[in-house]
């Protein structure tokens, strides 16, 4: 494991290194661009997607052993040296690292975001704001999207509208870091049928366990046709 890990600029093109020191003294040295931090953090914060966000942000962190940065496991060493006027080289190193790791997650943030921590110098407060202001508001929307799938009717929806509409919603649970499974999606489906339906009911709700979500489609979309028939 780790005993430390620091990252310094490589060069004035904002590309990064991550130098980690292991225990054994063995140097295990890796370099990371920041082009690649775009690569690997593909969605930018909004006011909405907070947890997929972080589900995104957070194994970055612990695989470089850097999320005592934003729990606050990890605090600045005293800035100056004891008895002295003269700058701690381990703040130095620790304010060096912080301002890497703070520049990943700014750029990391959508314009309207980014405006909410202007001023902000450290990636700890940073972190502390973003979830005061977005972890409860994507929870939020989670369960407002999740009560209408739940929720919703055919009525007099086509069975085309009827599953678009479902699949939008399945599609914007998963956008924010909340995946309903296929198979749930269907129960969801098939229980908000009426009596009409009753008999291709039975027949799926035998099979949910197994049936493609293309093939469950066209069974009722058949289904339909012949009631329209």
């Amino acid at each position: 494991m780790a005993d430390d890990a620091t990252l310094t600029p490589l060069s004035k093109s904002s590309t990064f290194a991550i130098n980690s020191a292991t225990s054994n003294s063995d140097s295990n040295n890796q370099t990371l661009q920041t082009t690649h931090i775009h690569h690997l953090i593909s969605v930018k914060l909004d006011r909405e997607n907070f947890l997929l966000w972080q589900t995104q942000f957070m194994p970055l962190l612990i695989g470089y052993d850097l999320e005592g940065y934003v729990d606050g496991s990890v605090s600045p060493p005293p800035r100056t040296l004891l008895n002295s006027n003269n700058v701690n080289p381990e703040f130095t190193k620790w304010r060096k690292q912080d301002q890497v790791l703070l520049g990943w997650i700014l750029s990391s943030l959508s314009e309207t975001v980014l405006s909410q921590v202007v001023g902000i110098s450290s990636t700890r407060e940073v972190w502390i704001k973003l979830e005061k202001l977005y972890a409860s508001r994507s929870r939020a929307h989670i369960n407002q999207l999740r009560r209408e799938l739940q929720t919703m009717r055919k009525d007099s929806l086509s069975m085309v509208e009827y599953f678009d509409r479902a699949k939008r919603l399945q599609d914007r649970l998963a956008a924010l870091g909340e995946v309903v499974r296929d198979s749930d999606v269907q129960n969801i489906l098939l229980n908000r049928l009426d009596s009409a339906y009753d008999a291709i009911v039975t027949t799926l709700t035998a099979r949910l366990d197994d049936i493609e979500m293309d093939e469950f489609q066209s069974h009722l979309f058949a289904f339909e046709m012949r009631l329209e028939a």
